[in-house]
């Protein structure tokens, strides 16, 4: 299917005490160790600091993500990078894995020139903003099923592209990302309309991150 268009905190060290130039005698020094080590007194009393949370890693890339693409000779390939998301409703919850179409370039290229897809497998659609543009499956071999989502990753609508077909298919409603899986993915596995997609912040259109 193709898209139509004409950070870890590293704790400081305590500062070094000055030289003592009267005897202590041991138990001194071991109360000054013990108080040391239970953080009292100086900076080791200073409340954590709200930090952002940690994004997990990225999904490591299946090895046969790519196998059913058949590229002509004379197109350049497309890389796109590959995530994971979820997608829920009141009875359950999948892990997805997806190509990540973020760029006009990946956009338009999408899933043409390739025949299957690994197992519970698609391609997101990440646009900088809301749109309502249409989408075709030329040079797509593979019967489709696209899911139209908004901002919150709720599942507007799901439409069928058919392999090869030319034909514009214009959404009903403004989508922030579209997400396309095999024909009749959805329905085989009990998800529809209304059920959400939890889309990880890393997954953004780049035009809206050079914003």
């Amino acid at each position: 299917m193709r898209r139509m268009f004409p950070a870890s905190r590293t704790p400081r060290s305590l500062p070094l005490s000055p030289l003592i130039s009267r005897p202590v005698s041991p138990l001194a020094l071991l109360a000054a160790v013990l108080l040391t080590g239970c953080g009292a007194g100086g900076e080791a009393d200073e409340p954590p600091r709200d930090e952002p949370a940690v994004l997990p890693p990225a999904a490591v890339r299946p090895l046969d993500v790519d196998n059913g693409l058949r590229l002509p000779d004379d197109i350049d390939p497309v890389h796109f990078a590959y995530s994971e998301i979820e997608i829920a409703n009141d009875l359950q919850q999948l892990t997805l894995g997806v190509l990540v179409a973020d760029t006009f370039e990946r956009r338009t290229r999408g899933l043409t020139h390739r025949h299957f897809l690994p197992r519970n497998t698609g391609m997101i659609f990440a646009f900088p903003a809301d749109t309502s543009g249409p989408f075709w499956n030329k040079d797509s071999p593979m019967d489709l099923d696209l899911a139209l989502v908004a901002r919150d990753g709720t599942i507007l609508e799901i439409r069928r592209l058919v392999g090869l077909d030319e034909t514009l298919l214009t959404p009903t409603f403004a989508y922030r990302f579209a997400l396309e899986m095999p024909a009749g993915w959805f329905r085989e596995n009990g998800f529809n309309e209304a059920d959400r997609l939890l889309i990880p912040p890393s997954i953004v259109a780049a035009e809206a991150v050079e914003e």
